[in-house]
């Protein structure tokens, strides 16, 4: 969000391009509610999703109102920053937040339709009644959570050689820290691999450097949860991997860039765009419940070959031929 009117810059000029008719269906203003993370860094995919309602015909400053709402701004909690946004009469909330933040907005609506950027498990987190036919307010994107994070582990795995066992980093609040089938599907994937994983659970971000030099003590790789609190703190992350010279991986480019030697995870510009096209279709007169939740087919992956080099890590050519970019 803090790129906002830039965003908005590059959205109205490539207007210039398209069609009058392309808005002559547009006959009314909309109100588009955000529910996002604090200190949000995602500004290219804030803009792959402004450019794509612009290919709709919404667009911010003519046709559309975007009223943004955060969590974690000035202890601000999810289920607040949600309320906050209904007297501000939205159409439709546009959810940055993960799984917790679209709970937190079925919490404060059962009307306005809700579009989410992620969940990783949207039938079993109760947020649909299936994909197909979600059935309620809410659509957007799946992103198959455990087995991303099971793809994460194999890489830590492959990159580190094997290790006898690795660290899990996650919150007392992650659906992996108190759901018995995440866990057991961790374990399982951890045995496959030759490995196990030891669960180290925080409940706030200021527990974080003891946690991370207790790990640092056992000399063992991170592997990070998907997560809104260590998202928006990934660089404090970072530099506490670098310092305790521990092997980590997580969720998007900006663990890689913030020293992580790897991330791995969907592509946010693609959902980004995705659900642009689900808000523009509800501005358009669809209901959320006949809008299938689609499931993403598009991942990256991000090697930061500088902290290897720290590490004294070898990456495997196969990882590096296959990377979405490499950090030198």
């Amino acid at each position: 969000m803090k790129t906002h009117r830039r965003c908005l810059v590059i959205a109205a000029s490539a207007l210039l391009a398209m069609p009058s008719a392309a808005f002559s269906q547009v006959r009314k203003a909309y109100r588009l509610g955000v529910l996002s993370i604090d200190d949000n860094p995602r500004d290219t995919i804030w803009i792959e999703f402004v450019m794509e309602l612009a290919r709709f015909g919404f667009v911010e400053g003519q046709n559309l109102t975007v009223l943004p709402s955060f969590i974690g701004r000035d202890g601000t909690t999810a289920e607040t920053a949600a309320s906050n946004l209904l007297p501000l009469r939205v159409d439709a909330i546009y959810v940055v937040a993960g799984t917790a933040g679209v709970q937190a907005a079925m919490l404060a609506t059962s009307t306005i339709p809700i579009v989410m950027l992620t969940s990783s498990d949207p039938v079993g987190d109760g947020l649909v009644a299936s994909l197909r036919q979600p059935g309620g307010n809410v659509t957007g994107n799946a992103i198959f959570g455990p087995e991303l994070l099971a793809k994460r582990l194999q890489i830590l795995v492959e990159i580190t050689d094997r290790p006898r066992q690795v660290a899990f980093l996650t919150t007392t609040r992650s659906p992996y820290a108190f759901r018995p089938r995440n866990q057991q599907y961790l374990a399982a994937a951890a045995q496959r691999l030759g490995t196990s994983a030891q669960v180290f659970r925080i409940d706030s971000i200021d527990e974080i450097d003891s946690v991370i030099a207790e790990i640092g003590r056992l000399r063992l790789p991170v592997l990070v949860d998907t997560t809104s609190l260590f998202y928006i703190h990934a660089k404090r992350l970072g530099e506490l991997v670098v310092q305790h010279r521990l092997p980590a991986i997580g969720d998007g480019r900006r663990y890689a860039e913030a020293g992580f030697l790897a991330s791995y995870g969907q592509d946010y510009h693609d959902l980004a765009r995705k659900c642009a096209r689900y808000v523009a279709r509800i501005f358009q007169g669809a209901d959320p419940k006949e809008l299938p939740v689609e499931l993403a087919t598009k991942f990256e992956m991000f090697l930061n070959l500088r902290t290897a080099a720290t590490l004294g890590v070898t990456v495997p050519r196969s990882l590096i031929l296959g990377a979405t970019a490499v950090i030198r």
